[in-house]
């Protein structure tokens, strides 16, 4: 079949719309921002952050975790903890999850810098536990350690900084300093359950 000269012209002139719409709803289609959000690990900015399904609130503890980015919708994040210990679950471990604003969060691999940042503008033993955590989940236990020392030396009587000192020396199997750091989170929060839970852990492992 033979086009005409003006038609032909016109749907050449047409082309290089054509072609940018195709682009634009292949962009929307395939390449959403928000696409390269789910999969990727996190941790909240402040450990205060509360995680929320619906209209329930749930609470982090106060607690610096990492998180895994499960779904998104909009500018809103669906969050799962992680475990302390492994990526993967353990039997029975209680999980955090909800949504929370992509605000909120730090990629992982930004962490480090992040917090490092938040240490130069103003130190605090939640800035030195939350950088010691990111360390941590590198197994770079030295530096992990080494932060969580000084989150002590800010608030001695802060029993979640022994219990994550306590944490990084266990992965290193420094067992005996890991029970003593467990030892004193139980002495300064004896009603808390974590303190006699990881130390029985480390008492069966020795």
């Amino acid at each position: 079949m033979n086009l005409s000269p003006f038609f032909s012209r016109r749907v050449l002139a047409a082309l290089p719309w054509i072609l940018i719409l195709s682009a634009a709803t292949a962009s929307q289609t395939w390449g959403r921002p928000e696409d390269s959000w789910v999969g990727r690990r996190v941790v909240l900015k402040s450990d205060a952050t509360p995680l929320k399904i619906n209209k329930k609130i749930i609470a982090t503890d106060g607690i610096h975790r990492v998180y895994k980015v499960r779904k998104v919708q909009d500018d809103w994040l669906w969050l799962r903890a992680e475990s302390e210990f492994s990526q993967k679950p353990r039997p029975g471990e209680k999980y955090f999850v909800g949504w929370v604003k992509r605000d909120k969060v730090v990629a992982l691999d930004q962490a480090v810098e992040y917090f490092s940042e938040a240490i130069r503008r103003k130190p605090s033993r939640k800035t030195f536990t939350a950088r010691g955590i990111i360390w941590e989940d590198i197994q770079n236990f030295d530096k992990a350690i080494a932060d969580y020392t000084e989150a002590i030396r800010l608030d001695p009587n802060q029993f979640r900084s022994f219990e994550a000192r306590g944490n990084a020396l266990t992965r290193k199997n420094e067992f005996d300093k890991a029970i003593d750091d467990y030892s004193e989170s139980i002495r300064l929060a004896p009603e808390k359950p974590t303190g006699y839970m990881n130390r029985a852990r480390v008492w069966y492992s020795k």
